[in-house]
């Protein structure tokens, strides 16, 4: 992955060129998507300031920078940029990394394998069943 931050919802919304609701008025994806995201965002801050007071608790946290490093080694996550300038030194990014792991391993993954089911299972769509049609 060549950067862990260009991969946030906001981010890939506009991208992809979708996040202007005057020019893509219906896209539930976005609108369901980005209060999910607006949620999720909101409560690691609150959860992660009851933590770090300040940017120098996020520095100075040497645990966590231990992660971010491991996260951006070749031998561990092989993330080339976990944050847009490769150093996680502020709550601010902090909150930003914690919400989008908490995003793709939620409503993301929700959003695309939950769907699944419906076409897994619809009969034309099982090349087996297909066979005896």
């Amino acid at each position: 992955m060549d950067n862990f931050a260009d991969y946030t919802l906001p981010k890939e919304l506009e991208l992809r060129q979708v996040q202007d609701t005057s020019l893509l008025p219906d896209y539930p994806y976005r609108d369901d998507a980005l209060l999910l995201w607006q949620a999720t965002e909101t409560y690691v801050k609150d959860y992660l300031s009851l933590y770090y007071t300040s940017d120098a608790d996020v520095n100075e946290d040497t645990e966590l920078q231990a992660w971010a490093r491991k996260l951006m080694s070749s031998e561990g996550g092989g993330i080339k940029k976990l944050v847009s300038d490769g150093e996680l030194d502020t709550l601010a990014k902090l909150v930003e990394v914690v919400t989008q792991i908490i995003f793709v391993a939620g409503p993301q993954h929700a959003a695309v394998n939950y769907p699944q089911y419906d076409y897994i299972f619809l009969k034309p769509s099982r090349i087996p069943n297909s066979i005896n049609i």
